[in-house]
């Protein structure tokens, strides 16, 4: 058991270790990261999107700690010219705007992480670390990890 998890952090490394040299693009990631959101009736013509999309590679792109989000949330406050609730407000917006959106199958998204109730809209941080895994599961077979 100890060994898996280990191995799997070494994949996790390897890919932070490619998004950081920019061996892999940072287009090509982006592109991953969209196709995940759209494919979860998001509108790319929504500020949160654009958020959520940087947000998304900048969890790849860090390694993991414990205040990764609020981190995450001031440096895009920066780059965007914002405060970092002004942030958080829009990625809530995006997410909840997905998940009212009759389009959107909240069972499937379920089944991407169990933790989460069909019910009620994931928090941010829940939801960034889910779409980042399932970037990550794409990257590996891309990578061949």
């Amino acid at each position: 058991m100890r060994e898996f998890f280990l191995e799997e952090a070494m994949i996790e490394l390897k890919i932070q270790k490619a998004l950081e040299n920019n061996s892999y693009k940072k287009e090509i990631v982006f592109c991953m990261i969209a196709e995940e959101l759209k494919g979860l009736c998001f509108k790319s013509s929504n500020i949160g999107f654009i958020y959520l999309q940087e947000a998304i590679y900048m969890y790849l792109s860090t390694p993991l700690h414990s205040d990764i989000i609020s981190e995450i949330y001031s440096k895009l406050a920066v780059r965007f010219g914002r405060i970092p609730l002004s942030i958080n407000r829009s990625i809530t917006k995006s997410i909840s705007d997905a998940w009212n959106d009759k389009r959107f199958n909240k069972s499937n998204y379920t089944l991407l992480s169990t933790s989460l109730s069909a019910l009620y809209a994931p928090q941010n941080a829940e939801f960034i670390a889910t779409i980042a895994e399932n970037v990550i599961i794409r990257l590996r077979k891309e990578l061949n990890l």
